[in-house]
C-alpha cells in the first residue's frame, strides 16, 4: 500500500521569512535591551538549531557567550548580553544524522544603559515574579529592569514614557520625538511607533490606551471662557486687571475632553465634553490650583481613565477637582462622582464617598475582582486630616450597588514617600502590589520610589531608578509616573513549524503521509495571546479555507491540522498568514505550492486497484466533460479516448 505524500513548494513572496537567511536582529542592529530577541527561517529536515552568540567574528571558545540548541527558529537570549558591547551570532541546522552549515553570520551592537535600579530585597521570598517597568516624564524615558535590579531595557532614541501597559503586552505612552510634543502613542520594544493620532491632534500624554473595541481613547485640551471665583486669589488676579468678581466670563478654563478615535481612520467617533456635565461653579478651593498659572485655569488635570467592559463603564480621575468619575459608555451619562465634602471643594453635594477624603490622585484602574484602584496623593491630606504633613496612600475600593463605598485595602506610605505628583498602583498576581511614588525612599528628596507590599502591608522590595551618571552628568533623579510588573519583554515573541517540512530530491516539500497539512504555532511570550489565522486555498482545490483566531496561552503553542477535501486533486496553492491580534506588526506570511505525488495513476476509484471498474470512472467522467487529474493518463490536459486506451494497456501489462 502506497500512501499520499503532499509535497508543499515554500516560495516566500513578500514575507517575514526569506528562506536560508537570518531574520532577528538584522545585521549592524543598534540594540536597546539585553534580553535579545533572535529569529531566523525553519529549514527543511531540521530536527533542531544550535545557535551561537560570540564578542567576536571568529567564533572562538574564548568569545563565545553562548552555545545551545533549541526545536525551533526563535530564541531569546537573557543572561549574557552586556550593555555598550558588540556582538555576533549565527545558527545552524541540526538533522537527524548529521549537521548542517552555519545560515550566514550577523553583527549587532548594544547602547549604553540610560540608568539603573537600587534594589533592595527585604523578603525575597515574598516578591511577584517578573520584569518591572516604569516611565520617567523628567528626562522623558522608559525602562525594564528585572527580578536582581538589572535594567535590561530602555527606550533608546525614542525618548518616550510609558503610562499604561495592558494584558496583552501593548505599550502607550507619549514622546517627545513626534509631534506634537508629548502627544500619546503606542509603541513596541523595537521602538516602532505603532499608532499615533491624527496629524495636529495634541493628545494628552497623561493617559492614552486602545480600548476593547480596538479603537484609541484619550484626552484632548477643550478651552472655555469662565469667571475667577472668589477666594484667596481673588487679590492676585485683580492686579493683573481682572474683574474677578465670581460672574464675568473673562478667563480662560482648561477641561479635559475624552475622546475616542476610530483605529483605521482616526477620526472621532465618540466623545465626552466635561464642559457639558460640570458647572464653573465647582473648583478647588484649597489644593492651590488657582495659584499654578495666571494665564490659564487647569481646572481638571484630568490624568487617568480606565474602560471597565464588564459594566461599559468609563472611570476617569480629574486630579485638581479630587474627583472620580464613572460615566455610561456609549450615552456619557454620569452614573455617579467620587470626591471630597464640603467645604473643601465648591459645590460638592452630589459627590459620593466623601469619608474617603482623597486628593489629587492617580492611576484609576479596575482590579480583575472588579474593584477600583487609585493612588490617593494626598496633597490636601495634612488639611483635611489637621496633620503636620501630608501622606499619600494606595487604596482598593468596593462600590456597593447603593454607591456606598468599602476599603478593601489601604496602604499609608511612609512619610518621606509622600508624592506630591505622579504615582499608580497595581494588584499582583501574588496579591501583592506594587505602588509607585514620586517621594525618595528614605531621604525626603522628589524623585521615584517603587515599592512592593504585600496584602498584610508588609515591605517586601523598594527599588529607586537613578539616571546612569555617564549619560546624564547632572544625575537627575527617576521622577517615575507609573511602574508595572510585567511576565516577559517581546509580547510579539512567536514561532511558526510547518510540521514534516523536508527536502526530497532537491525540493523543500512537506512529506506527509496523511492527506493533511499540519502547522504548529508557539507562543513564546509571557502573554496568553490571540492568534490570527488565515488559511487560503488559493486555487480553491484541495483544502477549506479557514479564517479564524485561536488563543494560545503564555509558553504553549498549537496545532492547526487542514485535511484535504478531495482525492482526485493533486496540486493547489496556498496561503498562510499567521500574527498575533494586538501585535500586527510582527506577522507570518508563506504562499505555498502543494503537490500530492503518488496516488496511484489511473486508480480513479481509489481502492489501490487499476482494473475495469476505473475504465468505467473514467469514460463516465469523459461523457460527463468531467476533468479528474488522475485519469489524465498521458497528461495533455484533458481526458479522452487516448487515456482510455493507455489505462487498457496498463491493465493488460499488470
Amino acid at each position: 500500500m502506497r500512501s499520499n505524500i503532499i509535497k508543499i513548494f515554500v516560495l516566500f513572496q513578500i514575507s517575514s521569512i526569506v528562506y536560508g537567511q537570518l531574520l532577528v536582529p538584522e545585521n549592524f542592529a543598534q540594540l536597546n535591551t539585553l534580553h535579545v530577541l533572535f529569529k531566523w527561517e525553519q529549514i527543511p529536515d531540521a530536527t533542531e538549531y544550535n545557535i551561537q552568540i560570540s564578542n567576536s567574528n571568529s567564533f572562538n571558545n574564548n568569545s563565545i557567550v553562548r552555545d545551545t540548541n533549541i526545536f525551533i527558529p526563535l530564541y531569546i537570549e537573557k543572561d549574557f548580553i552586556e550593555w555598550d558591547d558588540t556582538f555576533f551570532w549565527r545558527v545552524k541546522p541540526i538533522y537527524e544524522n548529521n549537521e548542517g552549515e552555519w545560515i550566514g553570520q550577523r553583527r549587532f551592537f548594544v547602547l549604553e544603559n540610560k540608568v539603573d535600579v537600587d534594589l533592595t530585597f527585604i523578603n525575597p521570598d515574598s516578591t511577584q515574579s517578573g520584569l518591572t517597568i516604569f516611565g520617567d516624564d523628567g528626562q522623558l524615558l522608559t525602562g525594564v529592569y528585572d527580578e536582581t535590579g538589572r535594567c535590561i531595557w530602555h527606550d533608546g532614541d525614542l525618548d518616550v514614557m510609558m503610562n499604561y501597559v495592558n494584558e496583552y503586552g501593548q505599550i502607550f505612552g507619549f514622546s517627545g520625538n513626534n509631534w506634537p510634543n508629548r502627544t500619546g502613542i503606542e509603541f513596541n520594544y523595537f521602538n516602532d511607533i505603532i499608532w499615533r493620532g491624527p496629524n495636529g491632534v495634541f493628545i494628552d500624554g497623561h493617559e492614552f490606551k486602545q480600548i476593547p473595541n480596538n479603537n484609541y481613547m484619550g484626552f484632548v485640551e477643550e478651552f472655555r471662557q469662565g469667571p475667577i471665583p472668589i477666594g484667596e486669589w481673588t487679590s492676585l488676579y485683580q492686579a493683573l486687571g481682572y474683574e474677578a468678581d465670581g460672574v464675568t466670563n473673562e478667563f480662560p478654563w482648561l477641561g479635559n475632553k475624552l475622546v475616542e478615535w476610530d483605529r483605521e481612520t482616526k477620526e472621532v467617533v465618540w466623545s465626552w465634553d466635561p464642559f457639558d456635565h460640570f458647572s464653573f461653579d465647582e473648583y478647588d478651593i484649597y489644593g492651590g490650583t488657582w495659584y499654578y498659572s495666571t494665564d490659564v485655569h487647569d481646572w481638571m488635570h484630568s490624568n487617568a481613565f480606565y474602560f471597565d467592559q464588564n459594566q461599559n463603564s468609563i472611570y476617569m480621575s480629574h486630579r485638581h477637582l479630587s474627583r472620580i468619575t464613572k460615566i455610561a459608555y456609549p450615552s456619557g451619562e454620569i452614573e455617579w462622582i467620587m470626591g471630597l465634602p464640603c467645604p473643601y471643594m465648591n459645590n460638592c453635594e452630589n459627590h459620593i464617598c466623601t469619608n474617603l477624603e482623597f486628593s489629587f490622585q492617580h492611576h484609576i484602574s479596575v482590579a480583575e475582582n472588579g474593584n477600583l484602584l487609585f493612588f490617593d496623593n494626598g496633597n490636601m491630606s495634612d488639611i483635611i486630616n489637621d496633620i503636620d504633613s501630608p501622606v499619600s496612600r494606595a487604596l482598593e475600593l468596593k462600590v456597593n450597588e447603593n454607591n456606598e463605598c468599602e476599603i478593601v485595602w489601604e496602604y499609608f506610605l511612609p512619610e518621606d514617600l509622600f508624592g506630591p505628583f505622579h504615582g499608580s498602583v497595581q494588584r499582583l498576581e501574588n496579591d501583592n502590589y506594587l505602588i509607585n511614588s514620586a517621594g525618595m525612599y528614605g531621604t525626603g528628596d522628589h524623585g521615584g520610589t517603587i515599592l512592593e507590599v504585600t496584602n498584610s502591608k508588609n515591605i517586601v522590595s523598594v527599588s529607586v531608578p537613578e539616571l546612569n551618571p555617564n549619560m546624564f552628568p547632572w544625575g537627575a533623579n527617576v521622577y517615575s509616573y507609573r511602574a508595572y510588573r510585567i511576565p516577559s519583554l517581546y509580547p510579539n515573541a512567536f514561532s511558526v513549524l510547518m510540521n514534516d517540512y523536508k527536502t526530497i530530491e532537491n525540493e523543500n516539500l512537506i512529506d506527509s503521509e496523511n492527506n493533511q497539512i499540519s502547522f504548529t504555532i508557539f507562543n513564546e511570550s509571557g502573554y496568553n495571546q490571540p492568534f490570527k489565522i488565515n488559511f487560503q486555498d488559493l486555487d480553491n482545490l484541495l483544502f477549506e479555507d479557514i479564517d479564524t483566531i485561536i488563543n494560545i496561552n503564555s509558553l504553549s503553542n498549537h496545532t492547526l491540522t487542514v485535511n484535504s477535501l478531495n482525492n482526485n486533486i493533486s496540486s493547489t496553492n496556498i496561503n498562510v498568514n499567521i500574527y498575533p491580534v494586538h501585535h500586527s506588526y510582527d506577522y507570518y506570511e508563506n504562499e505555498l505550492h502543494v503537490n500530492i505525488t503518488n496516488i496511484l495513476n489511473g486508480d480513479l476509484n481509489l481502492d489501490e486497484i487499476i482494473n475495469i471498474l476505473d475504465i468505467i470512472v473514467l469514460i463516465n467522467n469523459i461523457l460527463n466533460s468531467t476533468y479528474i487529474q488522475n485519469g489524465d493518463m498521458n497528461n495533455d490536459g484533458i481526458i479522452n479516448i487516448l487515456d482510455i486506451v493507455l489505462l487498457v494497456n496498463i491493465i493488460l501489462d499488470s
